[in-house]
């Protein structure tokens, strides 16, 4: 069975020993914490989009 990858990029932000998180709904309704990021859509360079 072949499985298909998705690209994704984070970035991880530090400012003055604080760490930026953002807060996402995920399919169940709940949220959930995480770094500031997403997919790679096809055409997009990964490096550009931080």
């Amino acid at each position: 069975m072949m499985v298909k990858m998705n690209k994704i990029v984070i970035a991880i932000i530090e400012k003055d020993k604080k760490i930026l998180l953002v807060r996402r709904k995920i399919k169940e309704g709940n949220l959930l914490w995480q770094f500031p990021g997403g997919r790679v859509e096809e055409g997009e360079n990964e490096k550009t989009l931080l």
